[in-house]
């Protein structure tokens, strides 16, 4: 009978590299979304400022 050695070498395969690629790009997009969320929140804020200054009438174009 043979035996056959396998050798699962699992640092340097594909998958391992697919998903080293995959965290690094999710890193990236979670930066890039809550660089967009604050600036949406910065947005948001002073619309309701000039909401609040043209009800008030005290807006000047």
């Amino acid at each position: 009978m043979k035996f056959v050695k396998l050798d699962l070498n699992l640092n340097s395969s594909p998958c391992n590299k697919k998903k080293e690629d995959l965290e690094k790009r999710n890193k990236e997009l979670s930066m890039k979304n809550n660089e967009n969320n604050n600036l949406l929140k910065t947005v948001v804020s002073q619309f309701s400022e000039f909401l609040d200054v043209m009800h008030n009438g005290n807006a000047s174009l």
